[in-house]
């Protein structure tokens, strides 16, 4: 079996609970086995960078040097906070000397080693490999319109994964199994999940406009890479709905519970039943494509 270093950050092991399960399960039949950092901390996000630039930088910092220690040289991560935080960090340092200098400092430990941080997108794509993910496809995806969502972060300077403006990694993965991938129009805007709390109506206005660009497309489902945008997507549909006087009905699936699906597995072991949407459209469409 495959290894490589595991960062879940904070809400992989709470409030998106089913995305870790999911890549558990999924990693776990496709040969692979997640060491997690020890004793990892939080990474900072969003507060941390902020507020105080040391900070942002000494927290994913101690991060790697926990995995330097547990001689792990290869870290995947799959919130795109967390990897943002990390990988940010990690050029900042090896560009900067007078930069890792404090940072040092600060955390009380030498970083000699390059720790490459790398997202679920790029483990799919680059680890585990397109070809490699299709031939372990046993229930393919046939007849399922699904768009991939990016987010925001995951073009930001610093923790691209792909092309900022055009990106088709997903897109290449959904089509790996067996889906008839489509390109939302705003697949790469933000869906306001900083502003939950204080500015809830912006935040409404801007799901309200990623879904209502999807329907258009007439998908099946969309497919998200992470935590707080399948929660902002799922949970904001009936806001989202009464605002623009449509009806969506769109499931937000996480991409690895799609994955899962492809290889066979049940819903209970990706934990699929936690979605406020549910997909029960998605699965008749799918029976119906599969028995034809």
């Amino acid at each position: 079996m495959k290894q490589i270093g595991y960062y879940p950050g904070c809400s992989q092991l709470s409030t998106n609970r089913d995305y870790n399960v999911s890549l558990q399960s999924v990693t776990g039949k496709l040969g692979w086995e997640l060491i997690e950092v020890p004793e990892w901390n939080c990474c900072g996000a969003s507060p941390a960078h902020s507020v105080n630039e040391e900070l942002a930088l000494a927290l994913p910092f101690r991060n790697l040097l926990k995995a330097q220690a547990a001689g792990l040289n290869k870290i995947l991560t799959v919130c795109p906070a967390c990897y943002s935080r990390l990988a940010i960090t990690q050029k900042e340092i090896e560009e900067h000397p007078r930069v890792k200098a404090r940072v040092e400092e600060i955390v009380g430990g030498s970083l000699h080693e390059h720790i490459e941080i790398i997202h679920l997108l790029q483990f799919f794509r680059d680890e585990v490999g397109l070809d490699t993910l299709k031939q372990a496809v046993v229930q393919p995806l046939k007849g399922l319109r699904i768009g991939g969502y990016y987010g925001c972060l995951l073009r930001l300077p610093g923790s691209e994964v792909d092309d900022v403006e055009q990106p088709r990694v997903c897109e290449d993965i959904l089509k790996s199994l067996g889906a008839d991938p489509v390109e939302l129009p705003l697949r790469i805007e933000c869906c306001g999940a900083g502003l939950a709390i204080p500015r809830t109506d912006a935040v409404v206005r801007l799901v309200s406009g990623i879904l209502d660009s999807a329907s258009v497309e007439r998908i099946d489902a969309i497919a998200v890479v992470c935590g707080l945008c399948q929660t902002n997507l799922d949970s904001r549909q009936a806001a989202a709905e009464k605002r623009s006087g449509k009806t969506f009905n769109i499931p937000i699936i996480y991409l690895t519970q799609l994955i899962g699906l492809a290889l066979g597995m049940g819903e209970w072991e990706i934990h699929l039943g936690g979605l406020l949407v549910a997909p029960d459209q998605f699965f008749k469409k799918w029976g119906s494509a599969q028995s034809s």
